[in-house]
């Protein structure tokens, strides 16, 4: 099953975003199967935070445009969600410790730590994430 970090679902759906065309032809394929992709609330509200913010973009995404793009994922019958359980934390210690993780690479090791208790593959063209040895890593770039 494939976790799509935040920046994969930015990529997605902002026009503007660097691998925009990459990024979009992917999802359109992996919601298409009828196999299960995932999504968890860390990448979620991420996403929200991300694209909403006038910060990091001249005309950010409408709030209710942003949860409504999450929803449309997250309404589909293969999407599954997946959240932190039972061995988490230990997952999560594990690779900021291997990492020596501080800063943005903390939320790294957070997401990377759900995709290693689920047993799935994170997409993302991001590098910092091959720092968590046996971590499943796909690039969609």
């Amino acid at each position: 099953m494939i976790l799509p970090d935040i920046n994969f679902l930015v990529y997605s759906h902002r026009a503007d975003s660097p691998f925009h065309h990459q990024a979009l032809q992917f999802l359109k394929k992996m919601v298409s199967l009828p196999t299960p992709f995932a999504l968890s609330s860390f990448v979620s509200s991420g996403f929200i935070r991300l694209v909403s913010n006038h910060r990091i973009f001249r005309d950010p995404t409408p709030l209710v445009q942003s949860i409504n793009f999450i929803e449309s994922l997250l309404t589909l019958q293969n999407c599954r969600v997946v959240e932190p359980e039972g061995r988490h934390w230990k997952i999560f210690r594990s690779f900021l410790e291997e990492a020596g993780a501080t800063g943005n690479l903390v939320s790294d090791a957070y997401l990377a730590a759900i995709a290693m208790e689920h047993g799935c593959d994170l997409l993302t063209n991001d590098a910092d994430f091959r720092k968590f040895s046996g971590l499943r890593i796909r690039h969609f770039g």
